[in-house]
């Protein structure tokens, strides 16, 4: 798989990650580590994440259920 860098200057703005497993924990806490608060949409969510999720409520935001288009309300940026 080719890699493309990004720079994008996230600010207050929120980022989206589409999934709750394995690949998602690992977006989250990488986001995460860089302060950008997070809106994560899945019908399943991991344990990790939902751990994570609680011990950070006002900078991760847990939807469980299948990803719609109205979630993409106030975000920025989309994983």
């Amino acid at each position: 798989m080719a890699r493309i860098p990004v720079r994008f200057d996230m600010g207050e703005k929120k980022g989206l990650i589409v999934g709750g497993g394995r690949a998602a924990s690992v977006k989250v806490k990488q986001l995460a580590s860089l302060s950008v608060a997070l809106r994560i949409v899945s019908p399943e969510i991991s344990a990790d994440i939902v751990r994570y999720a609680h011990d950070r409520p006002e900078s991760v935001e847990l939807i469980q259920e299948a990803y719609e288009t109205k979630h993409l309300h106030n975000v920025s940026l989309v994983i």
